[in-house]
């Protein structure tokens, strides 16, 4: 049995992400980044270029600028890779 919110994803979110073309997505946080690997995983998404490990900006997140120190080489790869 499927959890709703999963049923959600699959109905709703993955057909409207999948009508984007060529697109920059920025998954945000922890669980988000966990739900698009996934669905990479699985082959569910285009090729839109998925930036992964791009921390939360909120405040809440302490630790944002270090991980993004830490995660910047590996963003800036994948951003190259766009087909703009």
């Amino acid at each position: 049995m499927k959890l709703p919110l999963w049923k959600e994803i699959e109905t709703n979110f993955i057909p409207e992400i999948n009508e984007f073309k060529n697109t920059l997505i920025i998954p945000l946080g922890r669980s988000v980044k966990e739900v698009f690997s996934k669905l990479i995983t699985g082959q569910q998404l285009n090729d839109n270029i998925y930036l992964e490990n791009f921390p939360h900006p909120s405040g809440a997140n302490g630790h944002r600028k270090n991980q993004f120190q830490y995660f910047k080489t590996k963003l800036e790869n994948q951003i190259k890779q766009w087909d703009i």
